[in-house]
Parts: C-alpha cells; sequence; structure tokens
C-alpha cells in the first residue's frame, strides 16, 4: 500500500487534457496513511494487540479495580447468606450502643418495663377486696406506667423503622447499587489484558464483551467470575468445616467408649 501510495505521488496531475502541474517534492502521506489505517489494518500499521495495549489502564489502576469489584461481591454473598433482617437487627442493636437520643429513649422504656412488670406483680400479689385501697393505687400506678411505655414504645418504633429504612439503602448503594454502576462507568475499561496469542479470536471477543478492547477481560465478565468463585469457595470451605466437626464428634463419642473398655 505505501508502494501504491508512493507511485501515485510521482504522478502528475491533470487538470485538462494536455496540461499537467507539477506536484510538491512530499505530500502528507501520512495523513492518507493514518485515514487507511482507521479503516483497516494495513501491513505496516499498529498491530491490534499494541492499539488495545495502548488503551489498557496503568497496572495500579487495574489492580485497584480488580480488588474492588472482589470486595463488593465478597460483600453481597455475605449479606444474602447471614440475611438483610440479621444485619438490620446487628446494626440497630450496635446503633443503640451509640450515646444518641434514640439510645437515650430505648434504655428509658426498658426502665419503664421493669417498672411495668414489677407494679402488676404487686398488683397481682395485693387482694382487691381485702385491701382495696393498696390494690387501687398499685393499679393506678400501673395503668400511668403503661401509657407512658405505650408512648415510648411507639416513638421507638417509629425510629427503628426510618432506621431500617435507612440501612436497606445504604446496603444497596454500597452492594448492588456499586456493582451496577462499576459495570456501566467501566464498561470500556478493560480490567487485566489477556496473554498474547494464548486464546483464539472468540475467546477473546466474549472476555470482553460487551464494550471493553478485545484481548483484555471486561468489568461484566469478571464480575460473574468473582461471584462463581465466592460461592464455589464458600461451599468447600463450609463442606470442609462441617467435616472436620463432624470428626471430632466421632472422636469424643469414641473415646469413653475406649476407656470403659480398658477398664473391664
Amino acid at each position: 500500500m505505501v508502494d501504491v501510495i508512493h507511485t501515485f505521488n510521482q504522478q502528475p496531475t491533470s487538470i485538462l487534457p494536455g496540461h499537467f502541474l507539477p506536484l510538491p517534492a512530499e505530500l502528507p502521506e501520512t495523513r492518507l496513511v493514518s485515514r487507511l489505517c482507521r479503516r483497516r489494518i494495513l501491513p505496516g500499521s499498529p498491530s491490534l494487540r499494541r492499539r488495545t495495549q495502548r488503551l489498557l489502564p496503568a497496572p495500579a489502576t487495574m489492580l485497584s479495580l480488580v480488588l474492588t469489584v472482589f470486595f463488593v461481591h465478597v460483600a453481597i454473598y455475605l449479606v444474602n447468606t447471614i440475611g438483610a433482617s440479621t444485619i438490620d437487627g446487628l446494626l440497630w442493636l450496635l446503633y443503640l450502643r451509640l450515646p444518641t437520643p434514640t439510645s437515650r429513649t430505648a434504655r428509658k422504656q426498658q426502665q419503664l418495663k421493669r417498672q411495668v412488670l414489677e407494679q402488676k406483680h404487686v398488683m397481682n400479689s395485693t387482694s382487691s377486696q381485702d385491701e382495696f385501697a393498696k390494690w387501687a393505687k398499685a393499679r393506678r400506678r400501673h395503668d400511668k406506667t403503661m401509657e407512658e411505655y405505650e408512648a415510648l414504645n411507639k416513638t421507638l418504633t417509629a425510629q427503628k423503622s426510618s432506621f431500617d429504612w435507612t440501612v436497606k439503602i445504604a446496603r444497596w448503594l454500597s452492594t448492588n447499587g456499586l456493582k451496577m454502576f462499576l459495570q456501566f462507568w467501566y464498561s470500556k475499561t478493560p480490567v487485566f489484558p489477556l496473554p498474547e496469542d494464548w486464546f483464539p479470536y472468540y475467546v477473546q471477543w466474549i472476555v470482553s464483551f460487551p464494550r471493553a478492547p478485545l484481548g483484555s477481560v471486561s468489568i461484566h465478565v469478571w464480575s460473574n467470575v468473582c461471584a462463581t468463585a465466592i460461592a464455589l469457595a464458600a461451599e468447600v470451605v463450609g463442606a470442609l468445616l462441617v467435616q472436620v466437626v463432624g470428626q471430632k464428634k466421632v472422636q469424643k463419642e469414641a473415646a469413653p467408649v475406649g476407656a470403659e473398655g480398658k477398664a473391664q
């Protein structure tokens, strides 16, 4: 192709029959070659592998993206395994231990609950016929404390409902929401490159789907790999733990039997 361009440059340009204009000594061949290179890969132009490597980010960026996607999927797996309601309950208990108005309301509610139980015990131990005055006084105290307790309980229930919604939104944003954002924002960014000439073209196209450069792994493929690997690793670890615990139980049950046999 370059030889053809040279031949074209050496021929004069004809405007009218019999009239020719001299060409300059040099033509901007690089522009023509660059335009042709954009359309297809020409002999002597940069290969597809070199172009892909130019698009690759810095190694530190790729490593941080690899680890970020991996830990996001670890968090998603833990939430799905432990349970969202269990995590919400644990976070609520931790929140009540902080010096906040909600924690003070919760402590006062617990105090009123104990008082209600004590006053109810006193009221039940007092005869309403023999000691009616004492029983009526205990009943009035019990009813007043019960009203305060129910009011605080309603307030605390509303605060817990608001806290649960906040935790659900934060949990979704930090897990599935972050995963979707990373897949959208880094859809054209390769997570890491594939070894050169190790895989055929169709494999490179699949692992770079949908928008990563050819010859690299896309963030969508890497996300699926992380989710599958974490699930399989968790199953293997769980099976090993069950096997180890079962062996220990068998050994503990066999030890007393051996001791009794020796004694006989």
